[in-house]
């Protein structure tokens, strides 16, 4: 009994050296607002929201589900000010609501009672399906942005095209997901780097993206890591 208690105690969410690293990823962003002079406090708590919940879903955490839903409708409607109307689109219509799925398929889908998801091996045919998903999606949506005026559309266009594979693997609940999403940090970085050269008060969001990508790449190590102890627990149960 004592054992199963165990799994909830801070030490098992967050060790020390998390903490601290967590810590750092938050104070980048609030000294560059300050620093830059930035009057956006929206920018700055939608950066907040977007490096905590990448955090914990590096660490295949329900915790990440949740909080990367408050930042999704932060980042919804940042896009819509600056016209980047293809994440706006994308987020509004898309992430948000397929957010809301992965979060119950994780909350169904959660190992042995824990706040952590159940990682799951990737099939082959998932490399076909979801590709040739993403491209019909996002060539569907391509002239969309084009009517609607979408600043940087090309770039828009990709980072379309890596949402939509990375949120298939999310669904999937693979440990590529985070390659994927890595893959759309580096195009949103782009995004919003442009947007900065125009507006400074977006530099925390560029900042928030730096860090996205170096937590979705420690999260596909570490969901590698944490898939090998979930199935060694699984083995050692059933042998």
């Amino acid at each position: 009994m004592e054992e199963k208690k165990s799994k909830f105690k801070f030490k098992n969410i967050l060790t020390w050296q998390e903490a601290i690293l967590l810590f750092v990823e938050l104070a980048i962003p609030l000294i560059l607002y300050f620093v830059f002079q930035c009057d956006d406090y929206q920018n700055l708590l939608g950066a907040q929201l977007g490096i905590i919940s990448i955090f914990f879903l590096a660490k295949a955490s329900l915790i990440g589900i949740v909080l990367s839903l408050l930042f999704s409708l932060f980042y919804a409607i940042t896009s819509l000010n600056f016209q980047y109307y293809g994440e706006a689109i994308i987020y509004f219509a898309f992430m948000i609501p397929l957010g809301i799925f992965s979060g119950v398929i994780w909350f169904i889908n959660r190992f042995k009672g824990t706040t952590e998801v159940a990682i799951l091996s990737t099939k082959k045919i998932d490399f076909v399906i979801g590709p040739i998903a993403s491209v019909i999606l996002t060539f569907s949506l391509f002239w969309l942005l084009r009517y609607l005026g979408t600043e940087n559309i090309i770039t828009s266009t990709v980072s379309l095209f890596t949402s939509f594979l990375a949120l298939y693997f999310q669904i999937k609940r693979s440990r590529f997901t985070q390659l994927f999403y890595a893959a759309n940090d580096i195009v949103l970085i782009t995004l919003w780097t442009l947007a900065t050269i125009e507006d400074i008060s977006y530099i925390p969001i560029v900042s928030c993206f730096v860090f996205f990508l170096v937590n979705d790449l420690y999260g596909f190590f570490n969901w590698t890591r944490i898939k090998k102890r979930q199935d060694e627990i699984t083995k050692n149960e059933n042998s």
